[in-house]
């Protein structure tokens, strides 16, 4: 009984001798810069039909939408788009202007950031020159930060992405 008693008070020592756990507050800063990387990351995803690293940006929960360059209606995102056979192969995609916004209770965010690049049509193998700007809104969750949804348009003169027959 007494080795009992012993252990117990030295696992109650041990135990408070141990420094507190911290929960790690990320400057709104470090979160910017992370929700950027998440978008490169995740675009890069999608470029390549990568869905097993797409997913990573996904919550169980959340319906993801978008809408895309061509200005075709917005749609649900799903396995399936990301991993379908597209028209065009990209050449290049780079990003510029890229802003982050939060909500005050800092849960949500808007991205916004300029697209440029160029891709062949497949059909005729014509090289296209892209440049669009658009956004994309994350969410902060148990799981990290998640994409809501996104949203591309063609700048001013310029041209997204072609229509899929």
């Amino acid at each position: 009984m007494k080795h009992l008693m012993l252990m117990a008070i030295f696992s109650i020592i041990l135990i408070s001798c141990q420094p507190p756990t911290k929960k790690v507050k990320m400057s709104k800063e470090d979160i910017s810069l992370k929700i950027i990387e998440n978008q490169k990351v995740m675009h890069r995803a999608v470029l390549e039909s990568d869905y097993s690293s797409y997913q990573n940006f996904e919550h169980p929960e959340i319906i993801v939408t978008t809408g895309d360059s061509n200005l075709n209606p917005f749609y649900v995102i799903t396995k399936d788009n990301i991993v379908a056979d597209t028209p065009i192969t990209w050449n290049t995609f780079e990003y510029s202007n890229m802003e982050v916004y939060f909500s005050p209770d800092m849960n949500s965010s808007v991205l916004t950031f300029d697209a440029d690049g160029s891709y062949i049509i497949k059909k005729t193998n014509d090289t296209v020159q892209y440049a669009s700007r658009a956004s994309s809104m994350w969410v902060s969750t148990a799981l990290g930060w998640k994409i809501l949804h996104s949203s591309y348009a063609p700048r001013n003169g310029k041209i997204g992405i072609p229509e899929v027959d």
